[in-house]
């Protein structure tokens, strides 16, 4: 089964929501964006979850100690690099005992050209490439170019970008991956969840049969 992951999280209503309804994983943005969140904020809805373990701390060209100090604080055990990190940057963190999601941007071919330097990395991460964002673009790319990288075959597969419930089955279908991740299709209004969506959306991905 697709898990999902549902990111810029801002507030406890929508995570305790989206946790009823199943999700496998929620994301808070720690770059800049009009989602973005203190480790203040994290704190106080992951201590009013306890029971979910799998919240993302999402980060852009962070320095090594910006990251340390919010994981630190919050108690995040998963990050993902959704900028230029390099592979030392990133193998950092694995060796500290956190769970690295890296993003690479999806524009034509050439996109996945570095995707090896990263294979100590067992989760990659693929959005939308704009020239304006580095996510959060709401479009989708050409899906299909996935399925012509073989290293992905031994690697946990994110997509994301422009996803909802009109179009994800698709998605699902074409690339089979190991979780989709959905953000601002699902707002009502920017940083704010319309739960009646999410709940769309996860019910849905958890409900689509993959043949192989």
């Amino acid at each position: 089964m697709t898990k999902v992951k549902i990111c810029c999280i801002t507030n406890v209503d929508n995570a305790r929501f989206a946790i009823s309804c199943g999700v496998d994983y929620l994301g808070f943005i720690f770059a800049p964006s009009p989602r973005k969140i203190i480790k203040e904020t994290a704190a106080r809805i992951m201590k009013e979850t306890p029971d979910f373990n799998n919240y993302v701390g999402v980060f852009l060209n962070a320095k090594k100690k910006h990251v340390e100090e919010i994981c630190s604080y919050a108690r995040l055990r998963i990050v993902q690099f959704h900028g230029e990190e390099t592979p030392a940057f990133c193998n950092y963190f694995i060796k500290r005992g956190l769970d690295v999601i890296k993003v690479f941007h999806v524009k034509d071919k050439d996109s996945f050209s570095k995707i090896e330097q990263y294979n100590k990395i067992g989760m990659i991460f693929f959005d939308t490439y704009s020239e304006d964002a580095n996510g959060g673009t709401g479009k989708i790319f050409n899906w299909s170019l996935i399925n012509k990288i073989d290293i992905l075959k031994n690697k946990k597969v994110f997509v994301s970008g422009g996803l909802d419930s009109k179009n994800v089955c698709e998605l699902i279908e074409l690339v089979h991956p190991y979780a989709v991740d959905a953000s601002s299709k699902l707002e009502s209004k920017v940083g704010i969840k319309d739960n009646n969506k999410v709940k769309d959306f996860i019910d849905i991905v958890h409900g689509v049969k993959m043949n192989d």
